[in-house]
């Protein structure tokens, strides 16, 4: 009897998994297509579907690519359809005589293969790191934009798919700066440039909007950016307390705090850029006397520039140097002048955020309209060197820049020059009239 109930259950069992599998077969699938034409003799066909209704497609199997392009000819007439499509045939296969893919690049897979090609650059030389890092920064924008425009691939691209960048770009950020639009631009053009001339997009050249970049604006914006000598000295004074050995947890952190502190006594007296700074090696630094001071000579190598152009230059600061070396844990001339206990380059994120701790508790740029950043060192050390009397060309050479650049950038200190010399115009003449 026993047996006779397990054979019923496994019975019962069975048909209810078939009937279970049953239900789940799919019903057979409607047949979309509504008409079809053979084209060049089945190399492709015309066809019409249930979804397009009248309008005739293109379809033709691209062995190279393993998968069938598919697209709308745009018309309702058959016989215009036919020589659509027996033009759009000709053009597939001369794409894929010239090794040419039908179905253009990703934008994302552009901007890859562009910034890899940069990447050759930095390995050798042409640009730096930094500069890599920049372009990256700029694509990303690009890429937002030209997908919120409603652009995904190459192909998709026309001559005026960037017309709308900078309206686009400040509308979230409406204070954005102009020369940062152009720059991004320069960036997102050359790229696509690149993109052409490696038969990736078939537009060689892109409409944009004029941006007019007033140099009136940029030097404003530069002296709200320089400190003041009494801004500067307190910031110094604020560091030794700051990076004072009782205020660190452990070495690591005193030696990590000393770094930065010496970091923005060299960076004022040198002139030196952040990236610079940040690469440099002690085999490229020399202290040494000279009448009452301790000068440092300095040799910035070629990849570590911006400009991508050596230089070595003889600067003031040279005392800041030999005592951060004595507190550094790593001074082989193979090492970076300013890294963490470990050796490492110093963390940006670590550095950053000390930098806006001292500006919060110094009170400075409260209201964020000045932009104090780490660059406000070589604006200052500039500013210092123009107020000294030095000659533009004398000040160019140990900044690694053009005397024209100066003169252009650091016009403010002309204005503070024309006051003085005013001033004692009027001083003078009180002097003879009260004579």
């Amino acid at each position: 009897m026993r047996l006779r109930e397990s054979v019923a259950c496994m019975r019962e069992a069975k048909e209810g998994r078939v009937a279970k599998k049953a239900k789940k077969k799919r019903a057979p699938r409607a047949q979309f297509t509504t008409d079809k034409v053979d084209v060049l003799g089945g190399a492709a066909q015309i066809l019409r579907t249930a979804i397009n209704g009248d309008v005739w497609q293109f379809r033709t199997w691209l062995p190279s690519e393993g998968k069938y392009l598919r697209l709308s000819l745009k018309t309702k007439d058959k016989e215009v359809a036919i020589q659509k499509a027996q033009d759009k045939w000709i053009e597939v296969q001369s794409l894929a005589q010239k090794g040419k893919t039908v179905f253009s690049p990703t934008l994302e897979k552009i901007v890859e293969l562009y910034l890899e090609d940069r990447q050759g650059d930095v390995d050798s030389g042409r640009i730096t790191k930094g500069r890599h890092g920049t372009l990256t920064s700029h694509l990303k924008a690009g890429l937002r934009y030209l997908h919120s425009a409603g652009y995904t691939r190459g192909g998709e691209l026309d001559s005026r798919s960037l017309i709308g960048y900078e309206d686009w770009r400040r509308k979230d950020h409406p204070e954005i700066k102009r020369v940062t639009i152009a720059n991004e631009l320069a960036t997102i053009r050359h790229c696509l440039k690149y993109a052409h001339i490696e038969q990736l997009t078939d537009v060689a050249a892109f409409t944009t909007k004029k941006i007019k970049v007033d140099e009136q604006v940029d030097v404003r914006e530069v002296e709200a950016r320089t400190f003041s000598n009494d801004e500067y000295e307190r910031l110094t004074r604020y560091l030794r307390s700051w990076a004072a050995k009782k205020n660190c947890v452990d070495e690591n952190e005193y030696v990590l705090r000393q770094a930065l502190r010496h970091w923005v006594l060299v960076g004022a007296n040198t002139m030196m850029r952040v990236g610079e700074l940040r690469q440099l090696t002690w085999g490229n630094v020399k202290t040494y006397r000279h009448k009452d001071y301790t000068l440092a000579q300095i040799y910035v190598a070629r990849d570590t520039t911006k400009v991508r152009k050596p230089r070595q230059v003889d600067v003031r600061g040279g005392q800041y140097l030999e005592r951060w070396k004595k507190t550094s844990k790593n001074t082989k001339n193979t090492d970076l002048v300013f890294s963490d206990a470990g050796g490492k380059q110093i963390d940006k994120t670590y550095q950053y955020r000390a930098w806006k701790q001292w500006m919060d508790e110094l009170g400075y740029d409260e209201d964020g309209s000045r932009n104090l950043t780490w660059y406000s060192l070589r604006h200052y050390g500039i500013t210092m060197r123009i107020a000294a009397g030095n000659t533009y060309e004398t000040i160019a050479m140990i900044a690694g820049t053009s005397a024209k650049e100066i003169e252009k950038t650091y016009r403010h200190i002309l204005r503070e020059e024309m006051r003085t010399a005013a001033t004692r115009e009027v001083e003078v003449l009180r002097e003879i009239k009260e004579g």
